[in-house]
């Protein structure tokens, strides 16, 4: 039986085409929109488990910060040869990779428990709030691929 992959994981490939990454909160929302009966959604601890665990043939994962929205995301590499994880933070996430990953996963499990899942982009206080119009379209769009 052929494994499928992730949702999560393809809407970062998509996204990583010509962006730098998602963050959690996004991950996990768009995961929640498209949860069925059979499928509970994916939450923010289970995509850093899964970061931390994969060693999957040309994919290679980033956690660094994104400037447009002032918090970290997720992005994914095509790379030959080269496959795991690498965190790109500075010290305010914290002194080890490990450190910085669970910072990052506290900080997005608080914007998922107050209900945001997406990052104003290019905003001065960097506000959460729900997501845009684009965004959706973009769910939507992956989604039906799969």
């Amino acid at each position: 039986m052929m494994h499928k992959q992730q949702m999560w994981v393809t809407l970062l490939e998509e996204w990583c085409k010509t962006r730098s990454g998602l963050t959690l909160p996004f991950l996990v929302g768009a995961s929640a929109i498209h949860a069925s009966r059979d499928s509970a959604p994916t939450t923010a601890r289970q995509i850093i488990e899964y970061i931390k665990q994969s060693q999957e043939t040309d994919r290679y994962f980033r956690i660094q910060e994104c400037g447009a929205t002032g918090f970290p995301v997720v992005g994914i590499v095509q790379s030959k040869g080269e496959t795991g994880y690498k965190v790109f933070l500075d010290e305010k996430w914290g002194d080890t990779e490990d450190d910085q990953m669970m910072r990052y996963l506290s900080a997005s499990e608080a914007a998922i428990q107050s209900g945001y899942v997406s990052r104003v982009p290019d905003y001065p206080d960097f506000s959460w709030g729900d997501f845009t119009a684009e965004e959706l379209r973009f769910i939507d769009r992956v989604y039906a691929q799969q």
